[in-house]
């Protein structure tokens, strides 16, 4: 509703919502989120795959922590273990502790955080396994793309899945594109380059599963918002995608697009409350 009301756009939009942890009403933690609506309500119509964030919050500040979950959810712990130790996923103390709360459902919570889906890739490229302040994984991977970028792309795009689809809701297949970002880093494939690979993947992602949404509804404005997007490079893969498939793109220009602009938003939320009251 923040970059709606500083686009001065009235109507429904897609709003890609992509940020760091929030609370879902759910009761889970959102953060890679597709909602549908304006500033008078919303539904919730996609995310990310959603995966067992183990560890509370210091695997917000320790991006291993939430690659080796994912891994481990994906392949048992014997063969994440295995795959920990090469890729430099902790140490066996922590990864054990970690299979010990997924096994026996302790300090964990459902996730669907952009954010630290991105401090895990970072760590499962050996970019950056824990951050001294918040974001510093997720720009270390946004900064190796981009070198990629500068120097040229090698990499075949992503051929992978993309979304998958049930009568309420999508969910992006970032949980497959992590796998197979570990196993490319196992084979030693360039760093940089994955960087860029997993930021494209991710982009076009984010394309068809608007694409498919403006199917069911017919909204053809988006609104990119969330601290995610200040990625600069995931950024301009979106909307130069979306504009591609004829998609009005509404963008933060002059209001943050981090936690610093949801003020705007609570306000336009709040107006149009009142405004109702009124009526």
């Amino acid at each position: 509703v923040s970059c709606m009301a500083e686009n001065e756009y009235e109507g429904t939009a897609l709003g890609v919502t992509f940020d760091g942890t929030g609370y879902g009403p759910d009761g889970t933690i959102w953060g890679g989120e597709f909602i549908l609506g304006d500033e008078k309500g919303y539904e919730r119509v996609g995310s990310i795959a959603p995966f067992i964030h183990a560890g509370g919050d210091i695997a917000s500040r320790e991006g291993w922590r939430i690659a080796y979950s994912m891994i481990s959810t994906a392949l048992g712990s014997e063969a994440a273990n295995r795959i920990g130790e090469t890729l430099g996923l902790g140490d066996e103390k922590g990864r054990q502790s970690i299979d010990f709360m997924l096994g026996n459902n302790i300090n964990t919570v459902k996730s669907t955080s952009a954010g630290r889906l991105f401090d895990a890739v970072s760590a499962v490229l050996g970019i950056k396994s824990v951050s001294t302040f918040e974001g510093e994984a997720s720009m270390a991977l946004q900064f190796a793309a981009e070198r990629a970028e500068s120097q040229g792309i090698s990499l075949a795009p992503y051929e992978g899945r993309l979304m998958n689809i049930d009568e309420e809701q999508f969910e992006l297949c970032t949980d497959t594109l992590l796998m197979e970002l570990a196993a490319r880093s196992l084979s030693d494939q360039d760093t940089d380059q994955l960087a860029y690979f997993f930021h494209k993947a991710l982009a076009d992602m984010i394309v068809i599963a608007c694409c498919y949404q403006r199917t069911r509804c017919g909204v053809n404005v988006v609104a990119l918002s969330g601290g995610v997007f200040q990625n600069l490079l995931l950024l301009k893969l979106v909307d130069r995608g979306l504009e591609n498939e004829g998609f009005k793109v509404l963008k933060h220009s002059v209001v943050p697009t981090n936690d610093g602009g949801i003020a705007l938003g609570q306000a336009a939320v709040g107006i149009a409350a009142l405004d109702n009251e009124e009526q």
